[in-house]
C-alpha cells in the first residue's frame, strides 16, 4: 500500500470519527505516522485498558478505513492505553459517597472526592516547664495532669478534596454547600456536605466539608481499594489514582520538592512549592484525587493529594499527604 500524506488521512477520519467514538470502549481516535522516512501515516483508535483486545477484529473495529468511494483506504491500528480510561466515567450520583467520584461546590467548581477522613483523636499536649520566676521550685513528688486537645466529635466525617475544588480560587466560605455530582456535571445531584476547612497557598491546596450524614459514605476508593495508611513518597514510585474526569490512572514519582507556577484563569497566578511531580495521567476534573503507591487493588497507602496537570501531557502534580493531613488536622476514617 502507498503511503498516505496527513491531510488525505485527516479526510478519511474526520468521515469516520463519529462511529469510532461510538463503539463500546473507545474513548480517543488520532492519526499517527506509519513512516518515519516516507512521511506516511495511518489511524490510531485509542481503547480504554478495562477491555483487552481477544483477536484482532477486538471493538469491531476495522483494519483498514476507506473514502466514501473505498478509492482511498487507510490502516487502523488499536492502542489500549495503559492506565487509560473512559473520560467522563465517575460523573455520576453516588450513593452512599465514594472517593473517586465527581464532587464540587455549588458553583461551578467541579473535582474528585479524594478521601473520607476524621479530626484527630484527642491527644495530650506535650509538657513544658512552666516559667522559673512563677512556679519554681517545684514541689515533690511532681504530678503532670496533661491538658487534652479540643477535638471534633468522634462520629463526624469528612470529605477531602482541593481547595479549589471546594471554596475556588477566590476563596469560599466555611459553611458552602457542597453537591455530588459537581456542578459539571448531569443531574440529578443533591447537596451532601458544608465546607469546613480549607488552605489554597505556595505548599498546599486541600480542604475538607463535613458530610451532611456521618454514615453516608463509604471510605473505599473506587478501583483502587480501602486506604489504610499515609506515607511520602519517593521519585520512581509506582502510583495510581481514581479520578472523576480520567477515572483510574497509574504511573510513578518523577520529581520532588518541585516548584511550579500555575495561572487559574480568574486574574490571579499561584507558585506553589515543595510538591510531587507525577508521569500520572489526570485531566481537569480530577483535582482532589488520592495518589497512592503501587498499582494493584486492595489496602492502599496514600502518598499525596492530586491537585494540577500539565495540559496534553502525562505529568500531574500533587501536595504530600502529610503535610495534608497535619495542615488540616485530620487522619484517614
Amino acid at each position: 500500500m502507498m503511503g498516505l500524506n496527513y491531510d488525505a488521512v485527516k479526510a478519511i477520519q474526520d468521515l469516520h470519527e463519529e462511529s469510532l467514538h461510538s463503539i463500546p470502549g473507545v474513548w480517543g481516535v488520532g492519526i499517527y505516522k506509519l513512516d518515519e522516512k516516507n512521511q506516511s501515516y495511518g489511524i490510531k483508535v485509542l481503547a480504554n485498558n478495562k477491555f483487552e483486545p481477544s483477536s484482532d477484529s477486538a471493538f469491531n473495529i476495522p483494519k483498514e478505513l476507506s473514502n466514501e468511494d473505498n478509492s482511498v483506504l487507510v490502516p487502523v491500528q488499536v492502542e489500549v492505553i495503559s492506565g487509560g480510561a473512559s473520560l467522563f466515567g465517575y460523573t455520576g450520583m453516588v450513593r452512599p459517597v465514594k472517593p473517586g467520584w465527581s464532587v464540587g461546590r455549588q458553583v461551578y467548581f467541579t473535582g474528585t472526592i479524594g478521601l473520607i477522613v476524621k479530626r484527630g483523636e484527642p491527644k495530650p499536649i506535650p509538657f513544658k516547664f512552666p516559667p522559673y520566676s512563677k512556679f519554681w521550685p517545684l514541689q515533690f513528688p511532681f504530678h503532670y495532669n496533661p491538658v487534652v486537645q479540643s477535638t471534633d466529635n468522634s462520629s463526624e466525617r469528612f470529605i477531602l478534596s482541593a481547595s479549589h475544588v471546594f471554596a475556588g480560587i477566590l476563596g469560599g466560605h466555611v459553611g458552602d454547600i457542597i453537591i455530588q455530582p459537581g456542578p459539571l456535571d448531569p443531574p440529578p445531584t443533591s447537596a451532601v456536605a458544608t465546607l469546613f476547612d480549607f488552605y489554597l497557598t505556595n505548599d498546599v491546596d486541600c480542604a475538607i466539608a463535613l458530610l451532611d450524614d456521618p454514615s453516608g459514605y463509604d471510605p473505599v476508593i473506587q478501583d483502587i481499594g480501602r486506604p489504610v495508611n499515609i506515607a511520602d513518597s519517593h521519585i520512581k514510585m509506582q502510583v495510581q489514582k481514581t479520578g472523576r474526569t480520567t477515572q483510574h490512572t497509574s504511573g510513578d514519582v518523577y520529581m520532588k520538592n518541585v516548584s511550579f507556577p500555575i495561572t487559574t484563569g480568574v486574574g490571579r497566578g499561584l507558585f506553589f512549592t515543595g510538591m510531587d511531580m507525577m508521569r500520572l495521567p489526570a485531566a481537569p476534573g480530577d483535582s482532589g484525587s488520592a495518589v497512592c503507591g503501587g498499582h494493584d487493588k486492595g489496602d492502599a497507602t496514600v502518598v499525596g493529594l492530586l491537585f494540577a496537570g500539565i495540559r496534553g501531557s502525562i505529568f500531574s502534580f500533587a501536595c504530600p499527604i502529610t503535610r495534608v493531613m497535619q495542615k488540616l488536622q485530620i487522619e484517614l476514617a
